[in-house]
């Protein structure tokens, strides 16, 4: 009632008086039924409310310059990246326009609409994804020689998925003498169905698939192949990872199939790591160091110089785990532990359980 009253008040005062309201220094009241009684009396037109505040729908006979906001008919918001006019932003491949923010889930199809993995990552790389929406990059079964590691380092990225399909031996992403793929600085990712590999790598020490600061990954069937070390959780990274294989044929001392390091975190289920060339220094099928933390459920190793390992207060938990044809089936040394359940440890050629 008493905001009416001061907006009534105010709009007469600019206009006439009304009977009962002095309008100056006097300190007399109204009664509320006059106000309301001159309020009915005298319609007040009511101003138009303003549109609700967001980007324009895109609509293809508009022209748009370059930094234009749009949303698609997709529902999700894009930034065009240069002027342009009737280019549907739902189907750009990035040459006309970006993603600014995605609301609605979508699928990335490479190639198809992006020709290449780097330009569906370039695509999204400054995009916003809201927390009821995800966004994947859905790879044919092809192979893609990559220039340069595939890196992720924004706080959303657990909501995109790198997706090969269902048979990851028919899509293989191949880099040359560099690490694979890279998540960093508290992001995430799902990566599923597809072949990470190496080429002119022998005297690197290359990793296949790295998660580090406070980083996170999920991995689906996938394949690790050729690196010095398949894949590493570093720097309270966490790993989770279901039905992947790692192999190497790496000389280089500690090479590694999986590896949990310095406060990071794996929790994997029926994996394998298999090593070529044991000849190798000090190499691991599975590692936790320097209070890394990996558990392994179903898992095998096989061709290292140890299977399993903890070390420098990392700790392993093993349960219905094998490791056979490695030079020790499973050590635990300077302070690391190993907590085993239904393990076998067979046809290792020094022992196959020890503690240093």
């Amino acid at each position: 009632m008493l905001s009416s009253f001061l907006f009534f008040a105010r709009r007469t005062s600019l206009a006439r008086p009304v009977a009962g309201l002095v309008v100056g220094l006097s300190t007399a009241l109204v009664s509320p039924a006059l106000v309301l009684a001159q309020a009915a009396a005298e319609p007040v037109a009511e101003e138009p409310v303003a549109a609700a505040y967001g980007p324009a729908v895109y609509a293809p006979e508009t022209s748009y310059s370059v930094g234009s906001v749009v949303r698609a008919a997709d529902g999700n918001l894009y930034r065009a990246v240069k002027d342009v006019k009737a280019a549907d932003p739902a189907t750009s491949d990035g040459s006309t326009w970006r993603l600014e923010r995605v609301d609605e889930s979508l699928t990335l199809d490479v190639p198809g609409r992006f020709p290449t993995i780097a330009d569906a990552w370039t695509f999204l790389a400054d995009a916003k994804i809201t927390t009821a929406a995800s966004v994947t990059i859905q790879l044919a079964p092809e192979r893609y020689a990559l220039k340069a590691p595939l890196r992720l380092d924004r706080a959303d990225s657990g909501r995109i998925v790198l997706d090969g399909g269902r048979q990851p031996d028919r899509c293989t992403l191949v880099f040359s003498g560099s690490n694979g793929i890279e998540v960093h600085e508290g992001g995430g990712l799902t990566i599923q169905g597809l072949t990470v590999k190496v080429v002119n790598a022998a005297d690197r020490e290359c990793i296949g698939i790295v998660v580090g600061h406070g980083a996170k990954a999920r991995l689906e069937r996938v394949n690790v192949e050729g690196f010095w070390a398949g894949v590493v959780a570093e720097d309270g990274g966490r790993i989770e990872a279901e039905q992947c294989k790692v192999e190497t044929t790496s000389r280089r001392s500690h090479a590694g199939g999986f590896k949990a390091l310095r406060n990071a975190t794996m929790r994997l289920v029926r994996c394998k790591a298999t090593n070529g060339k044991r000849e190798n220094n000090h190499s691991f099928g599975f590692l936790a160091a320097t209070g890394g933390d990996l558990s392994c459920e179903s898992c095998e190793a096989s061709g290292w110089h140890h299977g399993f390992s903890g070390c420098s207060c990392g700790s392993v938990w093993l349960t219905n785990c094998s490791s056979e044809g490695n030079m020790s089936g499973l050590m635990a040394f300077l302070g690391g532990t190993a907590t085993v359940s239904d393990c076998q440890f067979v046809r290792n050629e020094s022992w196959a359980v020890n503690s240093a």
